[in-house]
């Protein structure tokens, strides 16, 4: 979770300084400090083991949001939700003006990221329902998958990264838990 946290952070600055002229090199520094300081109280192993592929994630994030086309990032927008007779504030990993998708463009989009090492249906599911609870009925919602691969390559030393996009249809409220 530090790790998504931290590499979400990394993307948000390049999205705001724009995304095609901010360095990946200073994207991936600023991720990678982040980490290692809300790390520093956990075991130093887990602690080296969890960080090596976040310059993989931080250089494929934020070439996926490239691919994306995303306009103007709208900074700490929240929403407020009724839930059982009361508002909370819910607030989306990302809220752009537009973006692109499949040759589609989109205005009003929520994005929420989410950092894996495995993938599975039944993730995508609950993630589904969270993406749909964390923006309000009539934004685009999408949610991004970085998936990493354990496996690093002997040749580059890098982690492989595969990204998977879903357009999240909406709810009309938060589930029951």
């Amino acid at each position: 979770m530090i790790r998504g946290k931290a590499v979400e952070e990394a993307i948000r600055l390049a999205c705001a300084m724009g995304i095609k002229d901010f360095s990946v090199t200073r994207a991936q520094d600023i991720a990678s400090n982040r980490y290692y300081a809300e790390t520093e109280t956990y075991p130093k192993q887990a602690v080296k083991s969890y960080a090596r592929p976040i310059n993989a994630l931080v250089r494929e994030g934020i070439r996926a949001f490239h691919f994306l086309k995303v306009g103007k990032l709208i900074d700490g927008k929240h929403y407020k939700k009724s839930v059982q007779n009361r508002e909370i504030s819910v607030f989306p990993d990302f809220v752009f003006d537009k973006l692109s998708l499949d040759g589609k463009e989109y205005k009003n989009c929520c994005v929420e990221l989410k950092v894996t090492s495995k993938f599975s249906k039944s993730m995508q599911k609950k993630y589904a329902d969270q993406c749909a609870n964390y923006a309000p009925d009539e934004t685009v919602r999408i949610l991004l998958y970085l998936i990493h691969n354990k496996r690093v390559t002997r040749r580059t030393g890098s982690f492989a990264v595969q990204i998977r996009y879903f357009l999240v249809s909406s709810r009309k409220k938060l589930k029951k838990n």
